[in-house]
């Protein structure tokens, strides 16, 4: 019966985080297309100024999401039976919210003196997140009753409708306002499908106003909200001080290479996602349990994302050609400079979650503020003399320190992983890809370095398996997530008996 519980946990957990992560894949396919057109449509001084309308809007955004949906998942997971009161309560919290959104963008615009046309943007683009944020909550829902099938299908269906009209704008030619205009309509809609289908399908929202249950909610997303607040501020950040010092051509430069890095974020983000309800169950029933699951969590994430910097720095210049075009090459040195990000930011997302997990989300909001000041600070110093390459330096540095706070405090609430015994393997096995990529780099120009990446990947996972990087254990793990569940239940009762 154990082990038939052990293994069901397993393949449920897998299921789940194959659909978020099939989601997610959507969501980077997507975003990078999107990206790529606008940027190709806009040029490289309009494409500044959508970057700096998208940095206002997403610096905002964290005042609207504020920790509700996390929260309200991780209640929902706990108590199912409250469902409907958190949903509603959660529901409330977030409008009451958007309209002090609106209001403090009015006075925003108010108060600097911005083109007309980057202001209306301002208001469309907000909107849009208002919509998109709203929907989230019902995401949240999905998420607690560990049925991610429905953020698969809906995330789809959102894509394909923001695709649709983004290419419609571009072939008409209809300008720089509609290309906001085409995530607002895409949004609304989304946020509409959601809501409908949370409702029918798993929860029906009280909206009734109580003030003891919204206070509870306030006070336990505020951490994350703050959070989200600071580490979005250190992610946008550079973009104002470019703004400020350079202008919109080295936002543009800057921006280009940010955003493939943060949609790779994405990745570790939904397979946290789908562990999150998991880790909080383990959070109440034994710490002892949860501090096995994180250090096998870290090394998964950690042998994931290894290979990715070392691609993208050999590959940097083709990724930005082919994404952007040449007049956006400059941005490739930046993308190198930031493709080291990427392990950290696998890391971070593990460790946010744990802590969240754990009632300890403050320490995240503390880890993000530390975070957010060495950056701008390092942006200060920098960006006058560097520019858009400052700016790229000064963002790795933050995100390295970020991990490195955010890994303590995990270590002082959950465990120390053993690092001696995780690190030597995977960066052996990274160092092997390295070899490889630098020995295959420049050979056969732009036309073969798919299969560069192809070649040098196997040399990795070859590594892998050749130094016996995974324990039996975890290798049992990875193999019910791709094999039967009865073959490998079967297999251990041989084993037992």
């Amino acid at each position: 019966m154990e082990i038939h519980k052990k293994y069901e946990i397993v393949n449920r957990v897998a299921k789940n985080s194959a659909f978020v992560f099939f989601a997610r894949v959507t969501d980077i396919g997507i975003a990078l297309v999107s990206t790529a057109l606008i940027a190709r449509y806009l040029g490289v001084t309009d494409f500044g100024s959508f970057a700096f309308v998208m940095a206002i809007t997403i610096f905002l955004g964290p005042f609207t999401d504020f920790g509700f949906e996390r929260i309200t998942t991780r209640e929902i997971a706990g108590n199912k039976k409250l469902a409907n009161r958190y949903l509603g309560s959660a529901v409330i919290a977030r409008i009451f919210l958007s309209i002090i959104i609106i209001i403090i963008i009015y006075f925003i615009t108010m108060f600097f003196d911005w083109d007309k046309k980057i202001i209306q943007a301002i208001y469309i683009s907000t909107f849009a997140q208002l919509f998109m944020s709203t929907g989230m909550l019902a995401i949240g829902t999905f998420r607690a009753f560990e049925r991610m099938e429905f953020e698969l299908l809906l995330n789809f269906i959102f894509n394909i409708i923001y695709i649709v009209l983004l290419i419609g704008v571009i072939l008409f030619n209809f300008g720089f306002l509609f290309i906001f205009g085409a995530r607002l309509f895409a949004s609304l809609l989304y946020m509409i499908i959601l809501m409908v289908v949370a409702i029918r399908r798993f929860v029906k929202p009280i909206l009734n106003v109580d003030i003891k249950l919204l206070r509870y909610l306030f006070k336990e997303a505020m951490p994350l909200g703050i959070f989200a607040l600071l580490l979005t501020a250190s992610f946008k950040v550079d973009i104002f001080v470019l703004n400020y010092f350079k202008g919109p051509e080295e936002v543009s430069l800057f921006e280009a290479a940010h955003r493939i890095i943060m949609q790779l974020q994405i990745l570790p983000t939904s397979i946290v996602i789908s562990l999150f309800p998991y880790f909080s169950r383990l959070a109440v029933e034994s710490n002892d349990s949860l501090k096995i699951s994180f250090y096998r969590s870290f090394k998964f994430l950690l042998i994931i994302s290894l290979p990715l910097p070392i691609l993208i720095i050999f590959a940097s210049d083709f990724i930005i050609s082919v994404l952007y075009g040449n007049s956006f090459i400059g941005a490739s040195l930046s993308l190198s400079i930031l493709s080291w990000t990427v392990a950290f930011l696998f890391l971070i997302s593990l460790q946010t979650f744990v802590l969240t997990a754990k009632g300890r989300q403050v320490l995240n909001t503390i880890s993000a503020g530390v975070c957010f000041m060495i950056n701008l600070l390092l942006d200060i110093t920098l960006v006058p003399r560097y520019g858009y390459l400052g700016a790229s330096c000064a963002t790795l540095i933050s995100y390295i320190l970020l991990f490195a706070v955010s890994f303590y405090f995990v270590c002082r609430n959950v465990g120390i992983p053993p690092l001696g015994e995780i690190l030597p393997k995977p960066f052996m096995s990274g160092a092997g890809m390295g070899i490889g990529c630098l020995f295959l780099y420049g050979r056969g120009g732009h036309a073969l370095v798919t299969a560069e990446i192809v070649i040098t990947l196997i040399v990795y996972v070859a590594m892998i398996y050749i130094l016996k990087t995974f324990t039996p254990d975890e290798l049992s793990i990875i193999k019910s997530i791709f094999l039967k569940q009865k073959f490998i239940e079967k297999r251990e009762c041989n084993e037992v008996k």
